[in-house]
């Protein structure tokens, strides 16, 4: 059965997780975890990806808009879930222009699964 290489970037142990269960429930895939972008974008440069879910606030002082940006100049067509407790729709489609395929509110996500 084939896997899915997911990379996911989150700094708090806890949501990474989270997201591992909910994630894992749904597909067979490796999960490659990273607490800040930097490490994930030596990473992502180096390996191939099948989707990449990555956290808006990270610790490098670098945003996970900025990280976005980044992938986007390496991969332009890895499928890219952008989470965030800061759900503004100012943030929503900043993801998604600069190139997020889904924008989730964490706190939606963990209260609810299914959504």
């Amino acid at each position: 059965m084939l896997k899915y290489n997911l990379v996911l970037i989150e700094d708090e142990e806890i949501d990474r997780e989270i997201i591992k269960e909910l994630v894992s429930k749904e597909l067979n895939c490796n999960i490659i975890e990273f607490s800040d972008g930097e490490s994930a974008l030596n990473y992502i440069e180096n390996h191939k990806v099948d989707c990449i879910i990555i956290d808006f606030v990270l610790p490098t002082g670098r945003s996970g808009l900025e990280i976005l940006n980044e992938i986007r100049k390496i991969d332009q067509k890895v499928p890219i879930i952008f989470l965030t407790n800061y759900g503004t729709e100012e943030v929503a489609v900043k993801a998604l222009q600069s190139g997020a395929s889904d924008y989730i509110i964490k706190n939606r996500l963990f209260k609810d699964p299914s959504y």
